[in-house]
């Protein structure tokens, strides 16, 4: 059998956009923290990716929950427990059927915690966020080899080219912006943060600036912003080469910005040291080519059905997306680190079918890694079943991500080691 080229099927599939497709974003992550981008490799333009009154341009992490304070006291489970026949007899099961009765307690129980956008970083002009007609000419790729996006373009008819990755061992991205108009001020980096949402998809709320709070203490190479909201709080490090600042603009809006053609950025979220640019671009660039040259490989070249290439195609994507979405501290919510369904929440029941193959890749679990289950905090009352302790429903699952949304240090979120492309020690780090 002759030997896979792995680094020319990957590239093969190297995925290039040439303009604004408002259902396909792409994103970069570790499986700890994700960040999707639109066309200029930032999240300039999130209305242009709206999804469900949110946007597909989010920036998440696994340890990243909020929730808002509750109507009067905390509400009990217990109250929004229905019983339903199954074969091994009644079972309680927390439920809200009838949404439109319910009661303040049971709302709030629905919808906290959520997980929450963390920050938006996209590009500003001047003092005003960039319109869509100031863009032009859009070359994106993402090198999967090497996990990174590059993304050529013209604002305001300036030439722009931005550089984009994920650290693969902490919570950072990491960008650089290329353009003469870095010089001049009219192009600069804008990083702002909201409130957390209750809705069904969003994960951001624009409209509370007075609901929480962005500190901000500038540092010899760059800043930190010390975020609050209600409970949940962490710090965000925002790292600057070559004398670039960063200057509040607005409550929680702040603008990284340069006197020369160059801009280099990393920002890590949650508790730990700065993180340069060129840090993390040369382990994403180490990290990748070892992922794709570990474990099982489908080389379909030489099938004659026509339905081959594009199974190829979604095979090696769907690798990708796996490590930057699924490779974390806990099972991946329907729609992963990317949007906000079911509020951010894992299903239990979904996690079987979707980790179950990842033995046969030669990675994972068959690297040794044991699966752990879930367990409800031990004043979770309403999962008496026969599988009582093991959280079935997804509002008793997200509460395992760390008081409702307190972040722990960089790895320590208990959960389920999600069965995705990795060894033991860290999730998401390739087979050695």
């Amino acid at each position: 059998m002759a030997k896979v080229d792995r680094r020319a099927l990957v590239d093969r599939y190297a995925v290039e956009v040439t303009e604004v497709d408002p259902r396909s974003p792409l994103s970069v992550g570790n499986g700890e923290l994700c960040g999707t981008v639109d066309v200029t490799g930032l999240q300039t333009f999130p209305r242009l990716y709206a999804a469900d009154g949110g946007t597909l341009l989010g920036t998440m992490a696994q340890w990243g929950w909020h929730s808002a304070p509750a109507p009067g006291h905390v509400p009990d489970l217990a109250d929004s427990v229905r019983s339903y026949d199954t074969p091994r007899g009644r079972v309680p099961y927390v439920d809200l059927a009838d949404l439109d009765a319910a009661t303040p307690g049971q709302r709030w129980l629905r919808a906290n915690p959520h997980r929450l956008d963390l920050a938006r970083i996209g590009l500003a002009l001047g003092r005003r966020s960039p319109d869509p007609d100031d863009l032009g000419e859009p070359r994106q790729r993402l090198d999967l080899w090497t996990g990174t996006i590059t993304s050529a373009f013209l604002l305001a008819g300036m030439p722009v080219r931005v550089t984009t990755c994920c650290h693969p061992d902490v919570d950072a991205l990491a960008v650089r912006v290329a353009s003469p108009g870095l010089a001049g001020g009219g192009l600069a980096v804008r990083i702002a943060f909201p409130y957390g949402s209750e809705s069904w998809h969003d994960a951001a709320d624009w409209e509370s600036p007075d609901r929480h709070e962005s500190a901000l203490h500038v540092l010899a190479d760059g800043a930190r912003i010390d975020r609050r909201l209600d409970a949940t709080r962490f710090p965000v490090r925002v790292h600057v080469d070559g004398g670039a600042t960063v200057r509040r603009t607005g409550p929680h809006e702040f603008v990284v910005a340069t006197g020369g053609d160059v801009l280099e950025l990393g920002v890590r979220f949650g508790v730990g040291g700065p993180v340069a640019f060129t840090e993390a671009l040369t382990a994403s660039e180490r990290w990748w080519p070892r992922f794709w040259s570990s474990g099982g490989v489908v080389e379909l070249d030489s099938s004659e059905d026509e339905r081959a290439p594009e199974l190829q195609r979604r095979i090696v994507l769907s690798q990708y997306l796996t490590a930057i979405q699924c490779a974390g501290s806990l099972p991946p919510a329907e729609t992963g680190l990317t949007t906000n369904s079911w509020r951010g929440r894992f299903h239990l029941e979904t996690h079987w079918w979707h980790g179950a193959h990842f033995p046969l890749w030669g990675e994972g679990f068959a690297a040794g890694q044991e699966p752990r289950l879930v367990l409800a905090e031990p004043g979770c009352r309403p999962c008496r079943g026969p599988w009582s302790g093991v959280p079935g429903c997804a509002v008793a699952e997200a509460g395992r991500a760390g008081r409702a949304g307190e972040p722990q240090s960089d790895r320590d979120v208990p959960g389920v080691a999600a069965a995705a492309p990795d060894p033991p020690g860290r999730a998401g780090a390739p087979v050695g």
